[in-house]
């Protein structure tokens, strides 16, 4: 499970809060990508308490959180592509 949710929770809270502090995205961006993080790591810590309430929470970020931050990344790239702002350095 960790390769599967837990990995990619902290990529996500990594890519979110660096890209906040560099002023790169929005800081709402940042911080639902922080919430996102957050609720893909839920999911492994309700799989190892076996905790319904845990894993629920977690079905809440999945279901709608997490689509729209990935939708919202594509968009904030797509934008800086088209600008020609270059790259993220």
């Amino acid at each position: 499970m960790w390769l599967g949710y837990g990995l990619v929770g902290l990529w996500v809270l990594g890519a979110s809060w660096i890209l906040m502090k560099k002023r790169q995205v929005p800081f709402a961006f940042g911080l639902l990508g922080i919430g996102v993080g957050l609720g893909y790591l839920l999911v492994e810590v309700g799989t190892v308490l076996r905790s319904e309430e845990w894993l629920s929470a977690a079905a809440i970020a999945a279901i709608i959180a997490a689509p729209t931050w990935y939708v919202w990344l594509a968009l904030i790239l797509q934008k800086k592509r088209t600008v020609g702002l270059g790259s993220f350095s």
